[in-house]
C-alpha cells in the first residue's frame, strides 16, 4: 500500500479557480452559488493530476492506472454519506483551518480545503472502476494519508492482504477478494524468479505459463482464462506493483 501525499494543490488550483468564490459561508451554514455543472469540464484534467499524484497507481488496490474512463474520482468521504455515520460532521464543517488527523477523518488545512467535499483536491483520488465500485459509500478510515502506512500492509507468495489496523478497509474495499490474490499472487511468483536486471523478455508468455501451471495445482478456473484470454493477461499486467515491491 502506497501513501498519498497531498501537497501538489498548486496544480490543481488552476482548474478550481471558478470554484474561489462559491465557498461555505459559516453564518448561513451552506455554500453560495455553487453549480455542479461547473465542475463536469475540468474532470478528466483533475483526473490525470490525480493519476500523476498516485504515480499511475489506484489508490487502493494498486493497479496501474490509464489517463481515461476506466480510472474514476474516488470520494475518500463519499458523495452520499450514510446517514448516522461521522461523515454527516464532514459534510456540515467543511471551512478552512483544519488540522489534518487521518485517525479522526479532519481535512488538511489548504487553499482548496473550503469547497464541496465532494469536490475538494483533498478528498479526491484516482482509482480503478473495481474498487470504486466495492467501496461505495462504506465508511472507511483514510488510510492512505498514514505516512506509515507501507509498515501497516502486509503481503505473502499467495497474495494475501494484512492488516491489523486497517483490517475494516480491506474488508469494505474488497482487497482480500480472489480476483486481487491471484493477480498479486502470479506477480510474487514472478519476483520470486526475476530481478529487475533479467525481467522476462515475453512477459505475457511468462504470466500465462505461470497460469497455466498454477491452474493445473489449483484447478482454479480464472488461471485458464488467463492463458487463453488476452485481455485478462493485459489486466494482470497491470498488477506489476508486486514485483517492484
Amino acid at each position: 500500500m502506497e501513501y498519498i501525499n497531498k501537497c501538489n494543490q498548486a496544480l490543481f488550483i488552476p482548474y478550481y479557480l471558478h470554484f474561489e468564490n462559491l465557498r461555505w459561508k459559516t453564518s448561513q451554514s451552506s455554500y453560495q452559488k455553487y453549480d455542479y455543472k461547473n465542475f463536469s469540464p475540468i474532470k478528466s484534467n483533475i483526473r490525470d493530476l490525480l493519476i500523476d499524484e498516485q504515480q499511475d497507481k489506484c489508490c487502493y488496490c494498486l493497479k496501474a492506472l490509464a489517463k481515461n474512463s476506466s480510472t474514476t474520482l474516488e470520494h475518500l468521504y463519499p458523495r452520499n454519506p450514510i446517514s448516522g455515520t461521522i461523515f454527516n460532521t464532514y459534510v456540515i464543517t467543511c471551512i478552512d483551518s483544519r488540522t489534518f488527523d487521518y485517525s479522526i477523518q479532519n481535512i488538511p488545512n489548504a487553499q482548496l480545503d473550503n469547497l464541496p467535499h465532494d469536490i475538494s483536491y483533498y478528498n479526491l483520488l484516482a482509482c480503478c472502476e473495481k474498487c470504486n465500485k466495492e467501496r461505495g459509500n462504506k465508511n472507511i478510515l483514510p488510510f492512505i494519508f498514514d505516512s506509515a502506512i507501507k509498515t501497516k500492509f502486509l503481503y505473502n507468495d499467495q497474495g494475501n492482504i494484512f492488516s491489523q489496523q486497517y483490517f475494516s478497509e480491506i474488508v469494505s474495499i474488497g482487497l482480500a477478494d480472489d480476483y486481487y490474490k491471484r493477480n498479486r499472487k502470479i506477480w510474487r511468483i514472478i519476483k520470486n524468479n526475476f530481478s529487475h536486471n533479467n525481467f522476462p523478455v515475453d512477459l505475457k508468455t511468462e504470466i500465462r505459463t505461470i497460469a497455466s501451471a498454477l491452474y493445473l495445482a489449483e484447478n482454479d478456473p480464472y488461471y485458464l482464462s488467463i492463458v487463453n484470454n488476452d485481455d485478462i493477461v493485459n489486466d494482470t499486467i497491470k498488477y506489476k506493483y508486486f514485483f517492484d515491491n
